[in-house]
């Protein structure tokens, strides 16, 4: 749990506006590069193919194993989020029932935050859901024992794009040795990956400040009375759907980037 040296309700909000993600355990990080050379040796079509065919089969595999990883990050995200917003709404209900107690609020604010708890609950039960099933298809795509332990992706951001289209095409081209590139599906990668890098700088470096520093003067203005908690309740909704819309960008980033790799036969994520 995150504390400070006040002991101040108020101030955790504060303390949540310098971190994006919480730890993650103490699992050991997992890496995209390890698992997809696991894969590949772990595949007999790639080890038994030659040439082009060799080629497109390995390109297929990474694919599958990158998209897999991650989807397994998104999820691991998600979940802390969603863990991370519910202790933050303790917090609020905490906040709520001393000014109840106090007669600066109504009972109502009280069940309201209660409520908004319980809405959570089941979307952590589906988040943990889903990060079963991505560590799952990891293990299928690797002939993994799925009772050993895979951990967890590290929480960073993707790599940047790196190469202008025409850049990329280029290179896609030396490297095809006189294969047809599917110019049109390179294309709509590439926008889809240049929009949700676009998305993810707007919430990186605009929404999600000031939503959590908004979020933090309300609460602020709350605790003291001078604001009503609906306005609160509403500053943390914000912030709740600017982490969601971020990490579902990262996702769409991260997914482009593995589709333009399958597409062009270019390296892109490490």
């Amino acid at each position: 749990r995150l504390l400070n040296s006040m002991g101040r309700m108020s101030m955790r909000p504060l303390l949540f506006m310098l971190a994006l993600a919480v730890a993650g355990g103490a699992e050991p990080p997992l890496q995209v590069g390890a698992l997809v050379e696991e894969a590949l040796h772990h595949n007999s079509e790639v080890a038994a193919s030659r040439g082009q065919t060799e080629r497109a089969d390995r390109l297929k595999v990474t694919a599958l194993v990158k998209q897999a990883y991650y989807r397994l990050r998104h999820a691991y995200a998600t979940r802390d989020y969603i863990q991370r917003d519910r202790d933050l709404l303790r917090d609020l209900s905490r906040i709520a029932e001393a000014n109840y107690a106090s007669g600066k609020a109504l009972q109502q604010d009280v069940l309201k935050a209660q409520v908004q708890i319980s809405l959570l609950e089941p979307q952590v039960v589906e988040a943990e859901h889903d990060m079963q099933s991505r560590e799952a298809e990891i293990d299928r795509l690797l002939g993994r024992d799925p009772d050993s332990p895979l951990g967890r992706p590290p929480d960073e951001k993707p790599p940047a794009l790196g190469f202008s289209l025409e850049q990329l095409q280029a290179k896609a081209g030396k490297a095809a040795d006189g294969v047809r590139l599917p110019r049109y599906e390179i294309r709509d990668s590439y926008l889809a990956a240049q929009h949700a890098a676009t998305m993810m700088d707007i919430y990186d470096r605009t929404i999600l400040p000031q939503s959590r520093f908004a979020a933090h003067s309300s609460l602020v203005s709350y605790e003291n009375g001078t604001s009503d908690f609906l306005n609160v309740l509403a500053d943390y909704t914000t912030v709740f759907e600017a982490e969601r819309n971020y990490n579902n960008q990262v996702e769409n980033f991260s997914l482009a980037l593995v589709r333009l790799e399958e597409l062009t036969g270019v390296e892109l994520i490490h």
